[in-house]
């Protein structure tokens, strides 16, 4: 299987061994201290660092070859969830920060991806519906691809039983081979070769006793007590100096 970095450093070595810019580079390196302080102390359902998955799906983005804007918006694809919602939208005052630091292209496609409903239905029959696809539309399918896909990296799917990837999934079991056909059909076969091996990968070696119980992600801030006023302080510090 391909390379996938899961640390900031083994990205940027990823970017240079693939021959992106140094202002690439710079980029998504803000993008990451971004994330960094927005998702500190967060964890995912199989008890792995939030930063771990979100530099995946960049490093998966990176293997495709897409712009810089793009790997930074994967970076931040999840920034705005649980921040300032009123109905659908986000709070400007939330927005500004990352337009500001990473431009407004990154900015507008984590707005467009956090206001996304994702479902089962998203990925059936993209085929069809290729020719109608803006490079927008495009471009969202990719993170949201990457973003799936990092969810089985190292059988990471095995250890978060509890967690579903879409809310309506039950009603359609082969969403998982939408997902592949949807990644071949924008052009990335090798991609799609990629994601099929990690979707079929089935450790059964795993003892029950260490896989995750919870069913979306958490906090788990270090010297704070457990309690709603520890999510709340560590959603405060994340948010805190996103200019730089």
């Amino acid at each position: 299987m391909g390379f996938y970095a899961q640390t900031h450093l083994q990205l940027y070595r990823q970017l240079q061994d693939a021959s992106y810019r140094e202002e690439d580079l710079v980029l998504v390196d803000r993008a990451y201290l971004i994330a960094m302080r927005r998702f500190a102390g967060y964890y995912r359902p199989n008890n792995k660092p939030f930063l771990m998955h979100l530099v995946g799906v960049a490093s998966i983005l990176v293997n495709a070859r897409q712009p810089a804007e793009v790997i930074a918006a994967g970076l931040l694809h999840s920034a705005y969830l649980g921040l300032g919602r009123k109905g659908s939208k986000v709070d400007r005052t939330h927005r500004k920060p990352i337009a500001d630091s990473l431009g407004q292209r990154v900015e507008q496609l984590v707005y467009a991806y956090s206001n996304r409903h994702w479902s089962v239905e998203d990925f059936h029959d993209l085929e069809g519906r290729l020719q109608s696809l803006t490079i927008d539309d495009r471009q969202l399918y990719l993170i949201k691809f990457a973003d799936i896909h990092e969810e089985f990296l190292d059988a990471g799917h095995l250890y978060q039983p509890v967690k579903k990837l879409l809310s309506d999934e039950d009603t359609n079991k082969a969403w998982f081979q939408d997902v592949g056909k949807g990644i071949s059909t924008l052009g990335y076969e090798s991609w799609a070769k990629e994601f099929q091996l990690a979707i079929d990968s089935n450790d059964g070696n795993i003892p029950d006793a260490i896989r995750g119980t919870a069913s979306s992600s958490y906090v788990l801030a270090p010297g704070l007590f457990d309690s709603h006023f520890k999510n709340r302080l560590v959603r405060w510090l994340a948010r805190v100096d996103l200019r730089f």
